[in-house]
């Protein structure tokens, strides 16, 4: 069945013919959860019978609440029903987001993830195939990588927020999206003032003799510097909040136990 996303504005071309020639008539294209209520229509759109098959362009936009929806044609003459078809396919209201990408962080094929959002991507592809969401809200948290040798390149993550759901481009080199989406980097360019709690320790193996570390995973509870206010609500999504961070200390006994309140300043 086709999709659509909720507002999504499109053209149907509704091909029929009315006999005789020369009659005023209208149609309308309207759709249906229900199979009497018009959740949607194009309104009555004035006609002139031509006695053959004719081309009628039918603007409608979609409704607002996801679903499956019958689609429906009447046509009348005078005000007289002389016309009733109903499409052999539905249109499913889905809120989707289609991601085209552009440009390129200097590697050849691309992917994205929205953070606790199931659908693709489903691995990396090509710059000219775009991917699809069903979103739950038009604000997600997403990050972008492109595969390159020796090592992958990653931008974000980006709470981002559209104002309709349907087709957006990313452009990977000015870190913007098309159609008035906001983008608020998470951790832009900048210092920053942690503070946080130790929830894990690590011992990282070096190799060369002497070269091992202690490191700490820590959970921050604040961030200074950053559009903290902004993404906070979000910062659980994906491991957001929570830090790895390599003392270089390497001693018997690791610098900071867990539960220790720690401080650090952070650039990035």
């Amino acid at each position: 069945m086709p999709q659509f996303s909720p507002g999504e504005s499109k053209v149907a071309i509704a091909t029929f013919s009315v006999k005789p020639a020369g009659l005023a008539c209208t149609a309308e294209l309207w759709l249906s959860r229900d199979g009497t209520t018009k959740d949607a229509t194009s309104g009555a759109i004035p006609f002139t019978s031509t006695g053959a098959d004719q081309e009628i362009s039918l603007p409608i936009t979609m409704p607002d609440t996801k679903g499956t929806y019958r689609v429906n044609l009447d046509v009348l003459s005078d005000g007289q029903l002389i016309g009733a078809y109903q499409a052999q396919e539905a249109v499913v209201i889905t809120p989707r987001l289609i991601l085209i990408y552009s440009g390129s962080m200097g590697g050849i094929l691309w992917d994205a993830t929205i953070w606790g959002v199931a659908g693709t991507p489903v691995g990396i592809k090509e710059f000219d195939v775009p991917m699809t969401w069903d979103l739950p809200d038009k604000t997600f948290v997403i990050e972008f990588s492109e595969f390159a040798m020796p090592h992958s390149l990653r931008a974000g993550p980006y709470l981002i927020t559209i104002p309709e759901y349907g087709e957006y481009t990313w452009d990977a080199n000015s870190k913007t999206m098309s159609g008035g989406a906001t983008v608020i980097d998470f951790l832009p360019a900048g210092s920053y003032q942690m503070t946080g709690i130790v929830t894990e320790i690590d011992y990282i193996g070096g190799e060369e003799e002497g070269s091992e570390a202690w490191a700490h995973i820590v959970k921050v509870s604040s961030l200074v510097g950053g559009p903290l206010g902004e993404v906070a609500p979000y910062l659980a999504i994906g491991g957001i909040d929570q830090l790895y961070i390599d003392t270089g200390y390497g001693g018997e006994e690791p610098p900071f136990p867990v539960g220790t309140y720690v401080t650090a300043s952070l650039t990035r």
